[in-house]
């Protein structure tokens, strides 16, 4: 039998009623059998409301909107009004495929050895998903507007009770398709690359002492500077090196690596 789901808590906050239903669903669930799931991680200034992993099929990333999309608390001029009663007008998608291309681009070491493997297609690796817990699906589709499934997922209650369903049927404009496969094509070959991102994610939330002791931002210096190759549409930047560096040489196979194509 699969084991369930592996809870990780990132934070002693207090959860909304949405959080808290959305966790106990994905507990419930054998869909998540297997995943990891992490409450309020931090990535630097991050803050996605969760994050779940799995080493054969992939990554998800959840932002929970607590917004009711009807009137009153939705306003003619697209304001919403959230949990605090503050009116709000961000788009969450945006906000949630932001966190995706930042935190594969510059905070998963691994994701370069991934893009030269796979290309853009490695970004597929990760799933980002909005979750409105109040509105219906017309309504939280007519907010975000149009919204292509594979760019980012729109989860409603509804949504999400039939996902959790032991029944519940692959539908790829609503469900990640990565919860109805036993294994990704990126776990294959000698890269596996879905593996070392998902180690290297649960290491980002969770370092050794050795880590979080010697983690470090590197300046380069410009003879440094010159052994990254910078060609057009390739930007380098967000360097951070996990450990020590006692040597010029282990900089140097470190840079080489730190090749971030410029690709959404």
């Amino acid at each position: 039998m699969k084991k369930s789901v592996t809870t990780i808590q990132s934070t002693k906050n207090k959860l909304t009623k949405s959080e808290t239903y959305i966790i106990e669903k994905i507990k419930q669930s054998k869909r998540f059998a297997g995943w990891t799931l992490y409450e309020k991680p931090h990535l630097n200034s991050m803050r996605p409301d969760f994050i779940l992993a799995h080493p054969q099929k992939g990554i998800l990333l959840i932002e929970v909107r607590d917004w009711s999309l009807e009137a009153p608390d939705y306003l003619s001029n697209s304001q919403v009004k959230g949990a605090t009663d503050n009116y709000y007008t961000d788009n969450p998608v945006k906000q949630i495929t932001s966190y995706k291309n930042l935190i594969l681009k510059y905070e998963l070491d691994s994701f370069l050895e991934a893009v030269e493997s796979y290309g853009k297609q490695a970004f597929d690796m990760m799933t980002p998903i909005v979750y409105f817990h109040h509105a219906s699906r017309a309504d939280a589709l007519n907010f975000v507007g149009e919204v292509d499934p594979s760019t980012c997922l729109i989860w409603t209650k509804k949504d999400l009770d039939e996902l959790t369903n032991d029944q519940s049927k692959r539908d790829d404009d609503r469900f990640p398709s990565s919860l109805f496969i036993d294994r990704s094509k990126f776990t294959r070959g000698p890269e596996k690359s879905l593996q070392h991102l998902v180690a290297n994610l649960s290491e980002l939330l969770h370092p050794s002492t050795e880590t979080r002791h010697y983690k470090r931002r590197l300046t380069l210096t410009p003879e440094q500077y010159r052994l990254v190759p910078v060609q057009k549409g390739v930007f380098v930047g967000g360097v951070v090196l996990l450990g020590l560096v006692k040597q010029l040489s282990l900089q140097q196979k470190q840079l080489m690596r730190l090749r971030v194509v410029n690709v959404c």
